[in-house]
């Protein structure tokens, strides 16, 4: 299931058995083999005037108070990953990569990427659940592995569409903004359009 708390553990578990931080350890096995450069698996305070924007919710006048950034301790682990569209972009290719890429240097391996996108706990009803690090839904006959992220006022949304091999990553900057909204229906669209194409 899903626990901000559990990938909290699973960071302090990283830095005990690779003798570095967990923050040190993404970046060097995970961010940077994917090309990742514009990302950061912890941003400290001098890092917070980098980031877009954020606002909060929209008020009964029509006006947004901005959102202030904040380091978030104990939870880095599970909520400090910073990230642009084009690398998140990466990110999601390396998900839906064939295993063309070469085994030396890839973080992950084809099999292990599959295990992650599998639902391993069931909702009732079947309609989704969750995989490992990511939420695994079924609609219209396709399972769409997606992870989404919220934080001061930052909010995030990457969608997987393993069997047309179409990813899309939306980012907003308001918390009451739906990046989800978003992505699914790019999702639709593109992928609608990919497979109209395919079938002709």
């Amino acid at each position: 299931r899903y626990s901000n708390l559990g990938a909290a553990l699973l960071g302090e578990i990283v830095a005990a058995v690779s003798g570095e931080s967990w923050s040190a350890f993404v970046e060097r096995r995970i961010l940077s083999p994917l090309g990742m450069s514009a990302s950061l698996a912890e941003l400290a305070p001098g890092d917070f005037p980098t980031l877009a924007g954020a606002y909060l919710r929209k008020r009964p006048d029509g006006s947004r108070g901005a959102a202030i950034p904040y380091a978030t301790r104990a939870l880095a682990p599970a909520s400090s990953v910073v990230s642009t569209a084009a690398d998140l972009a990466r990110f999601a290719a390396f998900h839906l990569d064939t295993g063309a890429e070469a085994a030396a240097t890839a973080p992950l391996s084809t099999a292990t990427r599959r295990e992650m996108q599998r639902a391993r706990f069931v909702y009732p009803g079947w309609a989704g659940g969750r995989g490992l690090g990511f939420a695994v839904a079924r609609r219209d006959g396709r399972t769409y592995p997606s992870h989404g992220g919220w934080i001061g006022g930052h909010r995030c949304d990457l969608i997987l569409d393993p069997e047309r091999n179409v990813a899309v990553v939306a980012l907003t900057n308001a918390d009451d903004a739906s990046p989800a909204l978003y992505s699914r229906k790019v999702l639709d669209l593109v992928g609608g359009a990919i497979e109209r194409a395919t079938t002709k």
